[in-house]
């Protein structure tokens, strides 16, 4: 049995790096299902008192975001500024 091991990255690279091509490509294709996952995500963890969020944030990369508590309002105000901006 093969085990799967995942490298632990900064959300900021995958959420807020945008002068990334390679980051802005994938928010274009992927963004409004990543921020939604995220927002419910933050949703739960704030519901069940949990200190952190951690997700999968592309399958084929193997890279995990992990979110504090602490940064909680500022990914939650980049995912609304994503979907205003969206409208």
């Amino acid at each position: 049995m093969r085990s799967n091991t995942y490298r632990t990255v900064s959300w900021k690279k995958y959420l807020l790096n945008e002068d990334s091509d390679r980051i802005k490509r994938f928010l274009e294709h992927r963004g409004n299902q990543v921020f939604y996952q995220v927002s419910k995500s933050i949703n739960n963890a704030v519901i069940n008192n949990h200190n952190e969020v951690t997700l999968l944030i592309h399958p084929n990369m193997q890279n995990i975001i992990k979110i504090d508590k602490k940064d909680f309002e500022k990914v939650l105000n980049r995912a609304n500024d994503w979907f205003l901006k969206k409208i």
